[in-house]
């Protein structure tokens, strides 16, 4: 069995001693209330991931000033002391010996008072300048009035601080802007303004990119120069995060980058200090997480997305469990969908975040009998909260292996990272010792003659067939045929219709085996790829133009003919030639049986594509519901 002996030795941050060397880096939940007060949603989602064993919690960040934004937390009033002083004594209480710092910030867009908006970096007067280092040394008194651990200063992100380090953004010609000396004065006067006020013991990290990957943005031996300035200021570990809005993909990594993508920037910066380096970045694995530690590129690691996907890695990881950890699948639902948009926490993959006391697994009083139909997400995840609650639980999946729709998602290039979703899934049921059976069809009959207490179909979607002239032509497959290597033969010019995402991601996938044939997409409305997720979808969109990959927006699918596809396109009817014609045109729950189960008066639950059709998240959050209702 691996061994991560070097992931839980201790570290120290200034005089502060770490339990291991993983960090819950700050991310924001909009779980605060609208005047950035702390709820018990923020103290319970905080409890959560205390429980789960990670040395350093850092709570998300909190605004010196007041903002606009709600659901933000702030730490910029003395009202707000006493929340915050229940949130660190509730973590506290729940794991022994975690420590908790506050990430102290100024959010853009934010004001600088009641009414007034926060001006950029380059229109900044010298008062708004030093009323602002005022409020960051206040909010830093206030942190160890509440008893903090520890501060970490956010220079990240294109947030204020790194906008004045940034030369992308810092075009002032003053003392604060010009050279990369006059860049970092503003930092280094928040670092020495905190530091007289909190005392030289208390310890204080900073947040800042190792790059901000735009042209003309800081470099990674910029962030160097900074980072020793820093140490040599009063800051006792630098936290190496990148990107800005403009290079949103390096904040947050989406499906296809590498996991520790970010681990030579931190490696890089390490070089120059002497102090604690944390690294940041789809650190989603526990043995990378223990090599960046071996290898020496940082002296801790902080995992973000991969504590909202599971709590519990690091108690995991401790025991050996490590099979049983819900890895991060980068979807970044919970950044783009959810916190950039105001909207609370959620993960695509695990319910319970932000919602942890209201999806909180209670035994059940009344054991029952209970039939899952379907080995999709849906299904593995109802059987095993099911059996989590005391239920006896048995799951039939039609196909030759479980994983229903996801099969097909995890198929596209650089969309791997859903196998490990898959596994854990797979895991979970097998560890539960809930009995599977695979190759079997689930049929009213069977029900009857079983005569489980609860029946609950998953049996997921199929593709939809359009009523057109020439849809059942032999050279007529679906995404379906295409995703899962059912069609052997495709030549040398493919239409696919329909430019939804997964008509695009069947362009990405066929493209990626076969580099010669010629791919259009037709599309009825006026973009392809719409409701995607906007970093996933622009790489994406990106790959297919490099490919050469034909687009047609606001084109119609109205019969396939001998010759090709024929389309409706700008009022006109034209034949696109192809040898082959991919239907990705949506699909449609596939419910016949639970047609037939009521036809023979028998109750059944209906959850994810089956119910409706849906995404990941819809599956999962409908599974955990229903297992709930039984």
């Amino acid at each position: 069995m691996y061994k991560f002996d070097k992931l839980f030795q201790p570290v120290r941050i200034g005089g502060l001693e770490i339990k291991n060397r993983i960090v819950m880096a700050p991310m924001g939940t909009c779980l605060a209330n609208e005047n950035g007060a702390v709820t018990s949603a923020l103290i319970d989602y905080y409890v959560e991931r205390a429980k789960g064993g990670v040395g350093l919690i850092i709570v998300e960040n909190a605004s010196v000033l007041p903002i606009r934004d709600i659901s933000r937390l702030g730490i910029f009033d003395d009202q707000l002391i006493t929340g915050l002083r229940e949130l660190v004594e509730k973590i506290k209480e729940s794991a022994l010996d975690v420590k908790v710092f506050v990430q102290l910030n100024q959010h853009v867009g934010g004001q600088l008072a009641a009414g007034k908006p926060s001006p950029t970096v380059n229109n900044l007067s010298g008062n708004d300048i030093a009323n602002i280092k005022k409020e960051f040394i206040k909010g830093a008194r206030r942190a160890k009035r509440v008893e903090f651990d520890g501060i970490e200063v956010h220079g990240a992100h294109r947030y204020l601080i790194n906008q004045f380090l940034s030369p992308f953004y810092n075009h002032r010609t003053d003392k604060y802007g010009g050279s990369i000396e006059k860049n970092m004065r503003f930092a280094l006067e928040v670092i020495e303004g905190i530091r007289a006020e909190v005392g030289v013991s208390y310890p204080i990290m900073f947040r800042q990119n190792g790059s901000d990957f735009v042209e003309k943005g800081l470099s990674v031996e910029d962030a160097s120069t900074i980072a020793k300035q820093l140490s040599k200021t009063g800051v006792d570990a630098i936290h190496v995060s990148a990107g800005i809005p403009e290079s949103s993909e390096w904040t947050a990594q989406p499906m296809g980058f590498e996991p520790g993508c970010l681990i030579p920037l931190a490696e890089q910066i390490k070089k120059a200090i002497s102090i604690p380096v944390v690294a940041v970045g789809k650190i989603n694995d526990p043995i990378l997480a223990n090599s960046i530690i071996e290898q020496g590129k940082a002296d801790m690691v902080a995992l973000g997305r991969g504590l909202l996907a599971d709590p519990e890695f690091p108690v995991k990881t401790k025991e050996g469990r490590t099979e049983e950890i819900r890895k991060c699948i980068a979807c970044r639902y919970c950044m783009s969908e959810r916190i950039n948009k105001g909207f609370q926490v959620r993960c695509k993959i695990n319910p319970t975040v932000g919602r942890e006391r209201d999806l909180r697994i209670v035994p059940t009083q009344h054991i029952k009998t209970v039939m899952v139909a379907g080995g999709g997400p849906a299904g593995l995840e109802v059987a095993s909260v099911a059996k989590r609650r005391g239920h006896s639980v048995r799951l039939f999946e039609s196909l030759e292996r479980l994983g229903g729709q996801l099969l097909l998602g995890m198929a596209p290039p650089c969309k791997k990272d859903i196998s490990d979703f898959i596994k854990n899934l797979e895991n979970q049921v097998r560890q539960l010792d809930i009995p599977v059976t695979l190759n079997f069809p689930v049929t009213a009959e069977f029900v009857q003659t079983e005569k489980p207490e609860v029946v609950v179909l998953a049996t997921g979607a199929k593709p939809w067939i359009p009523d057109i002239q020439g849809v059942d032509q032999e050279n007529v497959v679906t995404y379906e045929d295409i995703l899962t290597q059912n069609v052997r033969r495709m030549g040398n010019k493919i239409v696919i219709a329909g430019g939804a995402e997964i008509g695009c991601e069947c362009a990405d996938y066929i493209r990626n085996r076969d580099h010669e044939c010629q791919i259009t997409i037709i599309e009825m409305i006026d973009e392809a790829a719409a409701g995607m997720e906007t970093v996933h979808r622009r790489l994406l969109l990106g790959r297919l133009r490099e490919n050469r990959v034909t687009i047609l927006t606001k084109t119609r699918l109205i019969e396939i003919s001998e010759h090709g596809a024929v389309a409706e396109r700008k009022g006109k009817r034209e034949i696109i030639p192809a040898d082959l014609i991919v239907l990705s045109m949506g699909s449609v729950t596939e419910s016949k049986l639970a047609q037939e189960l009521r036809s023979v008066n028998i109750d059944c639950y209906q959850i994810g594509d089956c119910f409706k059709i849906g995404k990941i998240e819809d599956a999962i959050l409908s599974a955990w519901q229903t297992a709930f209702m039984f």
